[in-house]
């Protein structure tokens, strides 16, 4: 499964982690820290990649008031565009 993975992934979004503020450290680091780690490892395996998302959830607008309602803005696809 993971030769196959290797071999035909392009794009790979990583959205996982614990929002869990109260996770001993250790599975905290596991998952969140080294998690993302092992995702990149992955990516760097990869032979088509073109794009690895990492979404973080740490300290996401941290400043905003609780039940704050936060806009999502869509940006335009740079997918076609000279990137190399």
């Amino acid at each position: 499964m993971r030769k196959r993975v290797t071999d035909e992934v392009q794009v790979i979004l990583n959205t996982a982690a614990s929002i869990n503020f109260d996770d001993p450290i250790r599975e905290a680091l596991q998952i969140n820290y080294f998690g993302a780690r092992r995702i990149l490892d992955l990516a760097h395996e990869c032979k088509n990649i073109i794009a690895l998302h990492h979404v973080s959830t740490a300290f996401a607008n941290t400043n905003t008031p609780n039940n704050a309602v936060i806009p999502e803005d869509v940006m335009p696809s740079v997918i076609g565009e000279n990137w190399e």
